[in-house]
């Protein structure tokens, strides 16, 4: 009896294992041209945990061949496939359509349950009306045709061309060569909170129709998109800022804008951004700020604005910004008159600053007061002269200082004054001929030390009461003698450099 239940229970096992192999074959086998695979759900909320979904992969030679795709589709497929990749054939140039084809009445319109669609290398120049409004359930499209590798093809689009996808978070339109855009053609995405505009030709934030001014206070224009979060327009050709032209994003934490033509902004171009936490404007031609520029976003944590021509910080402009952490204005023209006294006063959360490849030449005592938080300075590529006595002491957690090429003579007693914390200090290629025997007794952390081309005629004095040195390059001097004394009590030392230099005379036990 036993044994006939044991027989019945394998034949059942059996069944369900065939059923169930069965099932996944129905599943797995992809249409020619395609593949599944299973990748990580980037759609999802944003505080909801990472799932695999499955996705169907499928090469076409052009976008049109998306009808042939659903006919070979099952229907038990198409019920289950939740995201989509379509790649276009990039080696000839075929032109793509997007357009309803035959099998569903509408652009991939049997796929009710699609929540992921990406599209790559299709050379379509025309986003239809409603082109996907049977996608309800859409939460990210990646639309790329990559047009600028045929510069004379642009994408353009339709007023409606997003209408119907209300549910839509996730909004890549990057590298399509777009000059222009219909106003208002994002408003139909009432959910959208990350937008990538990147590479392509936009010269006019107006057109995007962020802006809800209107004709001021008493006659407002309409507001669209105020839950976006991310705007990625960098790598474009936007000429200037105008005022209030992004003020509908009350949202907006992150703003690229890197890699444009702008060469000036607005006094209120910034005006209703009061939740933005990442500023990017870097690599563009600005030269000046209005004193305004950041009275609207207090909030900001980060600004870049390295690799423009700022040779003016307005008094001031910077003032309220008390939560900031990072801040870059390398690869500028700004002096020492405007980099002074005040000009980062307050800023007591700041964690780095860059001012490499400026033409700073001095850093008076007042310049760094207060940024108790500050833990990277970099002062790299300047054509400072002069350091003020206690200059850094201040900066109770700074960790690393960069004063390489630069026009300093000698190191004084305190200009390195109560930076008990510092690990790494490089002051490479400057003129340094000589150095305090004291200036570097408050060091005691250091691990990295670089006095690498110089004019450094002898091992600095004090160099034993930095315990913890790890690496010290005193290479391309003019140093000529190594005593017994020149590097005791530095135990811990890993790596010397001493290359270039004068040396004809080391004592036995330098290096012992």
């Amino acid at each position: 009896m036993q044994f006939l239940k044991l027989v019945v229970l394998l034949v059942a096992l059996v069944t369900v294992t065939v059923a169930r192999s069965s099932l996944m074959n129905r599943m797995d086998v992809a249409p020619r041209g395609c593949k599944w695979q299973r990748v990580l759900d980037e759609t999802g909320e944003d505080e909801a945990p990472a799932t695999v979904t499955t996705v169907l992969s499928c090469k076409l030679k052009t976008i049109g061949g998306t009808d042939t795709l659903m006919r070979n589709l099952s229907s038990y497929q198409i019920e289950r496939i939740n995201s989509l990749r379509l790649e276009c054939s990039d080696i000839l140039f075929f032109e793509s359509s997007l357009e309803a084809n035959q099998h569903s009445g509408a652009f991939l319109g049997s796929l009710r349950r699609l929540r992921d669609l990406k599209i790559e290398y299709c050379k379509i120049k025309y986003v239809p009306s409603m082109v996907l409004a049977t996608l309800r359930d859409l939460r990210s499209l990646s639309l790329r045709t990559h047009n600028t590798d045929w510069s004379a093809m642009n994408l353009e689009f339709h007023p409606e061309s997003f209408r119907g996808l209300t549910e839509l978070k996730r909004l890549d339109l990057a590298d399509n060569n777009i000059w222009s855009l219909p106003t208002d053609v994002f408003c139909p995405l009432f959910s959208l909170r990350h937008l990538n505009l990147t590479r392509n030709r936009l010269t006019d934030v107006s057109q995007l129709g962020f802006s809800d001014w209107g004709n001021g206070p008493t006659a407002p224009g309409k507001a669209c998109n105020t839950g976006l979060e991310v705007l990625d327009l960098s790598h474009n050709d936007l000429l200037a800022l105008p005022d209030n032209g992004l003020s509908s994003l009350r949202s907006l934490s992150v703003l690229m804008l890197q890699d444009n033509l702008l060469t000036a902004l607005a006094d209120r171009s910034f005006v209703g951004l009061g939740s933005l936490k990442v500023l990017n404007m870097s690599s563009n031609k600005l030269v000046a700020l209005p004193p305004e520029t950041f009275q609207s976003t207090r909030e900001l944590r980060q600004i870049y604005l390295q690799n423009n021509s700022l040779s003016v910080l307005a008094p001031g402009m910077l003032e309220g910004l008390d939560r900031l952490e990072i801040l870059d204005l390398s690869y500028n023209e700004l002096t020492s008159e405007w980099v002074k006294r005040n000009t980062f006063a307050g800023m007591k959360r700041l964690v780095v600053l860059e001012i490499a490849h400026n033409a700073l030449t001095k850093i008076d005592r007042h310049v760094f007061r207060e940024l108790y938080s500050l833990q990277i300075l970099n002062l790299e590529a300047n054509q400072i002269e002069s350091i003020a006595d206690n200059a850094f002491s201040d900066l109770k957690n700074l960790v690393a200082l960069t004063l390489s090429h630069n026009r300093l003579k000698r190191i004084e007693q305190h200009h390195f004054s109560e930076l008990y914390v510092l690990n790494q200090l490089y002051i490479e290629s400057n003129m340094i001929e000589s150095m305090h025997g004291r200036a570097l007794e408050n060091l005691t952390n250091l691990n990295d030390l670089n006095l690498n081309d110089n004019r450094l005629t002898e091992i600095p004095e004090g160099l034993g009461k930095l315990r913890f040195l790890k690496s010290l390059d005193l290479g391309k001097n003019r140093i000529s003698a190594v005593s017994n004394a020149s590097f005791e009590g530095l135990e811990q030392l890993l790596g010397l450099r001493l290359v270039e230099n004068r040396i004809t005379n080391i004592s036995r036990d330098a290096f012992v």
